[in-house]
């Protein structure tokens, strides 16, 4: 079996290809890649590397290299190549390409959940707590809102075409950071700043509006603190959180993977923040708690896997590259977190395959935590 995944040069697609090695072991994986020097990864994980030559026709490329290779799959990962993906299966929904494609939202629900404006009042209507939000259009629409502004606030762009979002502390740089989302041709959200750092995902695969599998953590500590990437992930089962979850998703009838992120506001209520309908990128996390996340998106038995795959449950992962990024440009948020882990975690064991504590990765990632340490570590009881 030959299974093509998009998107190589993300972390979260080799673990994509690292878990599927491991659960269907006599297949071949590839990743597209968009730059030669990822080719790399090919002597460090065994993983075939190919590169995108064109930037412009993804499925112009797919079909060449289709042709020679003969895939059996076909996986995208970011939002980006999802979006033309699903663009490619509404034009050709019979071609030999489309019949290979897996693991995709349906359109429909893809479409919505990407304008973030219109998710947060869809939700609103059913009773889910939503930040406070106002989209702006253009700049005359800004000025003439002024005076509703409370600063701090958190600003974003309206879809997942761009990332440029934000803390906001004043109308200088309220200015200048919705000038470049307008000029991009997207729409600006001001939302309400919730000051409480920790982020709340709930991971999923759903159809019809039902959710078949989902995985839960919280996301303590980020970069930066205000909303970014995060530098440390915990374990988390919430049944508000999963109750809320289920409603959304059974209201926008979905079908597919996404993660729903909610935030916690002073009150001790959690507020939906966004859905983002594509592979997340502290997958590796999910699929070391729950592999039937993936499993069962392959329509495969994960009874065994579950026991097999990894031996010791995750209890947090540690994005160390992010960490130490963050002693870099804030020595005493770096501090902060360095004393949490020491606190919270100093009886169990933090490792990577190059061993922390005379302990080593038991597991298919070890080939990859040899190669990767430096960029996270396993926390495990």
């Amino acid at each position: 079996m030959r299974i093509l995944i998009f998107n190589g040069e993300m972390d979260h697609s080799l673990d994509i290809g690292l878990f599927l090695k491991k659960i269907i072991p006599d297949c071949e994986i590839y990743l597209l890649c968009k730059r030669r020097i990822f080719k790399i990864l090919e002597y460090l994980t065994g993983i075939n590397i190919l590169i995108r030559k064109s930037q412009n026709n993804l499925f112009n490329t797919i079909s060449k290299l289709d042709n020679t290779i003969e895939f059996d799959w076909i996986i995208p990962v970011s939002f980006d190549d999802i979006k033309v993906t699903l663009d490619f299966i509404s034009k050709k929904p019979n071609s030999k390409i489309t019949r290979k494609i897996i693991t995709l939202p349906n359109r429909n629900a893809f479409l919505k959940v990407a304008d973030k404006y219109w998710l947060l009042n869809t939700a609103k209507d059913v009773g889910i707590p939503t930040p406070k939000t106002i989209i702006i259009s253009n700049k005359k629409h800004l000025a003439e809102v002024r005076d509703k502004i409370s600063f701090p606030v958190f600003v974003k762009q309206n879809s997942e075409k761009y990332k440029l979002n934000g803390l906001v502390k004043n109308w200088k740089d309220l200015i200048k950071i919705s000038e470049l989302i307008l000029t991009n041709g997207e729409q600006v959200l001001i939302q309400e700043y919730i000051s409480n750092p920790e982020t709340y995902g709930f991971g999923f695969l759903a159809k019809d509006g039902k959710v078949i599998e989902y995985v839960m953590h919280k996301e303590v500590f980020s970069i930066p603190p205000s909303g970014g990437s995060a530098i440390l992930l915990e374990k988390l089962n919430n049944s508000k959180i999963l109750s809320m979850s289920k409603k959304l998703i059974g209201v926008l009838n979905y079908s597919g993977f996404g993660l729903i992120e909610y935030k916690k506001d002073s009150s001790g209520k959690f507020i939906l923040m966004e859905i983002n309908p594509k592979f997340w990128a502290s997958i590796l996390f999910s699929l070391l708690n729950r592999p039937s996340i993936l499993c069962k998106l392959i329509a495969k038995d994960s009874s065994e896997d579950e026991k097999s795959i990894f031996k010791t449950k995750v209890d947090a992962l540690l994005y160390n590259s992010r960490l130490v990024g963050t002693g870099i440009f804030d020595w005493n948020y770096f501090r902060e977190i360095i004393n949490y882990i020491k606190e919270k975690y100093k009886y169990c064991n933090i490792f990577s395959s190059s061993s922390f504590r005379g302990r080593s990765v038991e597991s298919f990632y070890s080939i990859y935590y040899t190669v990767f340490y430096a960029k996270r570590l396993v926390i495990s009881n």
